[in-house]
């Protein structure tokens, strides 16, 4: 035979079995078999979940289109109490208080992740309205009607005009309308409280008092307001609103005087203003509405800020001692008179993916860990100081809009590491965009850095 002709024949089989070697290994998605190849992110297609009941077991399971396994998991806000998220994509238990629940799904496989934002409406177990309870009277003496009809006896104070309301709502749930839809209803020197058991309670009108606290939500009640709510106090802290350790949305209302959520206290702010600031002890989410003053993050506690305007009456905007992640809004400290006002104080963990942060003087003072993504941060003199801590920043966009040498982009000091490695950082004139004064900094290919810079290679 022919040697070149062999030759021909084992090269014609060695090709075919190459042929099969691929097509056995080909998995359908073009990559063989090997990681790293394209496939589909999840969209979670759930559009809207069915509502509880207090005591009775729920069960409902997500969905999602895309390449599978995928795992489930919360993003934002918060489940029912008592209910929990399988990483299969099912929330079940028995739900404890009632409620509406907001919170963000995300569903995550070997190619990306998607999200969703969806609630619950957790009603009590006594089911149905009870209908709108009106409050009127002053002093020490009030009346509460329902339909025109007194509840319990006119003429009684607030304490027992409360316990009239629950005892007729029965579990159920009820709106009270503070006052007759003009005048402010003033509850004097006593608080309004609201324990033991009741449905979801939903607060109108307007209400004043002259204590420390005008009301107080205790644990596990759950309330959505609308009210115009004030305390007229002159004692340093005095609360208008105080929710000790139950649920509360607060959809609109003016507020005069702090808002504080307590250590047991769940909160969703949806829109309303605020001219007293708000102090938060657990977690609070911030979707709209108006603030003016600070905001204060306590230690161990959660704040998540997705909308809404935050600007100051004097002294710091945002003061973190938890965890604290801004994904939109907007964020703007003006100097006091003489008084320089520092937009954000992050002592512990501060994320930045959305939002616009300003001020006049300092936007962000980072004496720990500082994760920028996105949004932007500006300031007159210098946006970004890192005090202290680590930078983390891989989008967003840092500036100084001042033209001199004292304006800075990002300062870091000594001690402190800065890791650029996307984004953009930016001054003009004699400002610097970078400016490391004995620090450890690096910035990557990723990162767009205009203006000058001192102590960077």
């Amino acid at each position: 035979m022919n040697k070149t002709w062999k030759n021909g024949i084992f090269a014609l089989i060695i090709g075919i079995a190459l042929v099969f070697s691929f097509i056995a290994c080909d998995n359908g998605n073009g990559d063989n078999g090997n990681s790293g190849g394209t496939g589909t992110a999840p969209t979670v297609t759930t559009a809207s979940l069915t509502g509880g009941t207090v005591g009775t077991a729920y069960n409902q399971t997500l969905a999602a289109t895309g390449d599978t396994p995928i795992t489930w998991s919360i993003d934002a806000g918060s489940l029912p109490n008592g209910l929990t998220l399988s990483t299969a994509g099912v929330i079940s238990g028995n739900p404890t208080t009632a409620n509406t629940f907001n919170f963000t799904v995300k569903a995550t496989n070997a190619t990306g992740s998607g999200t969703k934002a969806l609630s619950i409406v957790i009603a009590p177990s006594g089911g149905g309205n009870a209908g709108t309870y009106i409050i009127t009277g002053s002093g020490t003496s009030f009346t509460v009607t329902k339909g025109g009809a007194t509840v319990g006896t006119a003429n009684q104070s607030i304490e027992n005009v409360i316990t009239a309301i629950r005892t007729d709502a029965n579990g159920a749930n009820c709106t009270i309308q503070f006052g007759n839809g003009t005048n402010v209803l003033d509850i004097g020197s006593i608080w309004a409280e609201f324990g033991e058991t009741w449905g979801v309670i939903t607060f109108s009108g307007k209400i004043t008092s002259a204590t420390t606290a005008t009301i107080r939500i205790m644990d596990g009640i759950s309330v959505n307001s609308t009210a115009d709510i004030a305390t007229s106090s002159s004692t340093t802290g005095a609360r208008a609103l105080f929710n000790v350790g139950g649920n509360v949305t607060i959809t609109s209302g003016i507020i005069n005087g702090l808002v504080s959520n307590g250590t047991d206290g769940t909160m969703i702010i949806n829109g309303g203003t605020f001219n007293s600031g708000v102090r938060n002890s657990k977690t609070l989410t911030i979707n709209n509405g108006t603030i003016s003053g600070e905001i204060e993050n306590g230690e161990n506690c959660t704040l998540i800020i997705n909308g809404g305007t935050i600007s100051n009456t004097g002294g710091s905007l945002l003061t973190n001692y938890g965890t604290v992640t801004i994904n939109d809004g907007t964020i703007s400290a003006t100097n006091v008179s003489s008084y320089v006002v520092t937009a954000i104080v992050n002592r512990n963990i501060l994320t930045i993916a959305g939002g616009n942060i300003s001020s006049q003087e300092l936007g962000i003072e980072n004496r720990n860990t500082l994760t920028i993504s996105g949004g932007t941060i500006s300031s007159a003199k210098v946006a970004v100081s890192i005090l202290s801590g680590t930078l983390n920043m891989s989008g967003g966009t840092v500036n100084t809009t001042g033209t001199v040498s004292t304006n800075t982009g990002i300062g870091i000091a000594s001690g402190s590491t800065a890791n650029i490695t996307g984004g953009t950082v930016t001054a003009t004139g004699s400002a610097y965009a970078i400016y490391n004064n004995g620090g450890t900094v690096t910035v990557g290919v990723g990162a767009t850095v205009t203006g000058n810079r001192y102590g960077v290679d």
